[in-house]
């Protein structure tokens, strides 16, 4: 059931993105761009992750919205475009994608090491301080 969940999540997510996405841009431009991304990803986020219809395991990565959407664009364009060789001038943005969310996820887990020492060491002085005002 974990797995036809998921499909049915992703599959709502794909087609809410491709199906809504190009009204807001062609009706308000960037600005329309940056609503969908809010609205409609925002939307889908909580649908699949915080309600649970896509199951995550605890400190996982969600790439799972973004790989179904990614997924149903590509099959909408062949199947507008009738062939292959035109995807094909997509695949160095593809690459750049992959690139580009590789380096974001590991910066990623620089930040959250960072931040985590930094509450340790602020718990430490904080402890320092309640042991100072008992002396």
């Amino acid at each position: 059931m974990r797995v036809i969940k998921a499909i049915i999540g992703g599959f709502i997510a794909a087609l809410v993105i491709n199906g809504v996405w190009g009204i807001f841009t062609e009706n308000l431009g960037t600005l329309g761009g940056i609503l969908a991304a809010v609205f409609l990803v925002g939307t889908m986020w909580f649908l699949n992750h915080y309600i649970g219809l896509i199951p995550n395991e605890k400190n996982s990565a969600f790439i799972d919205m973004g790989i179904s959407i990614g997924i149903a664009c590509i099959v909408r364009d062949m199947i507008r475009i009738g062939n292959v060789d035109e995807i094909l001038t997509s695949i160095p943005t593809l690459i750049l994608v992959i690139v580009g969310g590789s380096i974001g996820g590991t910066l990623s887990v620089f930040v959250k090491k960072d931040m985590k020492k930094d509450k340790e060491s602020s718990e430490t002085i904080k402890d320092i301080d309640s042991i100072e005002s008992l002396v």
